[in-house]
């Protein structure tokens, strides 16, 4: 089963998230902000990644253009997530390199559906 890195400051949303999907058979790792986002990428690397825009220190629009510069992760999914979407963020995120976006907080089954279209498309 695909791998799912999972960063977000906000450890409740990301530990409901992890959950779920692990009983949905997915392999899951964490991370609690940007720069522990970029080491677990190198260490284990992921299928697809849901990335939260909103965090401490290097923000996920700054994660996915880091991410992007890396051969071997140009292609990643890469689903962002955010309280608030405007057009504005959804095409910053687009220019960043993001494949998708999904509010928070989201519906488990949503994202759910969101994570299987990317991967299938992977």
């Amino acid at each position: 089963m695909a791998r799912i890195l999972i960063v977000d400051d906000e450890a409740k949303l990301s530990n409901m998230l992890s959950s779920y999907l692990l009983k949905n058979g997915y392999e899951i790792s964490e991370a609690s902000n940007g720069v522990e986002a970029l080491i677990e990428l190198n260490e284990l690397p992921p299928d697809l990644i849901v990335l939260d825009v909103e965090m401490p220190g290097i923000d996920g629009y700054e994660v996915c253009k880091r991410i992007r510069k890396i051969d071997k992760h140009k292609y990643l999914p890469i689903l962002m997530t955010s309280r608030i979407i405007t057009p504005e963020d959804i095409s910053k995120g687009n220019q960043a390199g993001a494949n998708d976006y999904i509010t928070k907080p989201y519906n488990l089954k949503n994202i759910a559906k969101k994570i299987e279209n990317l991967l299938k498309n992977d």
